[in-house]
């Protein structure tokens, strides 16, 4: 069977790692390129995409990079699965920009991407920045410094309808799949179909493979105050660099113990934040069809 390269690209806090570890890397019928990342060939030609500056990026050389990785791999006419989140995150690179250049570098492909209904995403996205980055003093504070700022801010990169768009555009309608989060939840064999189908693989060895799987999940609320504690005290300090692996792995168990890091939208941006993404995710329901209505998302 001839089958088109899969590029997954997104969104992070979709189960991106859930997906990788174990359906890309785990299914018979797969070749997983991009995360977990495995040597420096692999990274050279992937951070091609989104770190190299526009008059320096050379397609022919990804491209080669690309055909040169994937043959070391032997694919032996397996399904190929390029995986990279950074492919969607923003503050990384133009957006646009890297949906450009894997078609002018990799051709036509099958395009996965997984989004999440806005409101439950923001919680995720805040909670993953707090003791990792420097953020506001609180959700609120955050939100609103991201209402208008399109550099810095994040609240711009769930507005799914324009990228969809533009991949939509770039390798074809009938190649671009929009899954979401929502249906994993709801079903996660299901969706391990889906995702198996899009791609031309044995949809019920996929189905086996991501039944009850879940990578990383949400940060515990001791683990945010352990890293916003760091981040005051010993902003330099690394545990993996001080701790011996096995001290480091039971610490770390630890800190992912107990419940999760809780937070919710403040009630007075709930209906300022639907109606910012209400058009859009019509565009994704009435023109791209894809059944935000079952989920709750704005409309």
């Amino acid at each position: 069977m001839t089958r088109l390269p899969a590029l997954h690209i997104g969104y992070p806090k979709t189960a991106t790692t859930t997906l990788q570890d174990a359906l890309f890397l785990r299914h018979s019928q797969i070749v997983a390129l991009g995360k977990p990342w495995r040597d420096e060939d692999e990274t050279d030609w992937l951070v091609q995409f989104h770190l190299t500056d526009s008059l320096e990026f050379d397609a022919a050389r990804a491209r080669e990079g690309y055909v040169r990785h994937l043959a070391s791999r032997g694919d032996d006419g397996k399904a190929i699965v390029v995986s990279v989140e950074l492919f969607t995150l923003p503050h990384h690179a133009d957006r646009g920009l890297i949906a450009r250049r894997l078609r002018e570098a990799i051709g036509p492909a099958t395009i996965l991407v997984c989004i999440r209904e806005q409101l439950d995403y923001l919680p995720s996205l805040y909670r993953q920045q707090l003791g990792k980055h420097a953020t506001p003093a609180s959700f609120q504070a955050w939100l609103e410094a991201s209402w208008h700022d399109q550099v810095h801010g994040y609240l711009h990169f769930l507005e799914y309808h324009k990228l969809v768009r533009l991949y939509r555009d770039l390798f074809g309608a009938e190649h671009v799949h929009v899954l979401l989060f929502e249906e994993l939840k709801a079903d996660q064999d299901a969706f391990a179909r889906r995702v198996c189908r899009a791609i031309a693989v044995d949809p019920e060895e996929g189905a086996r493979l991501l039944h009850g799987q879940h990578i990383h999940p949400g940060r515990s609320a001791r683990e945010i105050a352990y890293n916003m504690l760091r981040r005051r005290l010993l902003p330099g300090a690394r545990l993996r660099a001080i701790a011996p692996p096995p001290l480091r792995a039971a610490f770390l168990r630890v800190l992912r113990g107990g419940p999760k890091y809780r937070i919710e939208i403040p009630p007075a941006l709930v209906g300022p934040l639907r109606a910012r993404y209400r058009a859009g995710n019509r565009v994704l329901l009435e023109d791209f069809g894809v059944p935000v209505d079952r989920y709750g998302y704005a409309l």
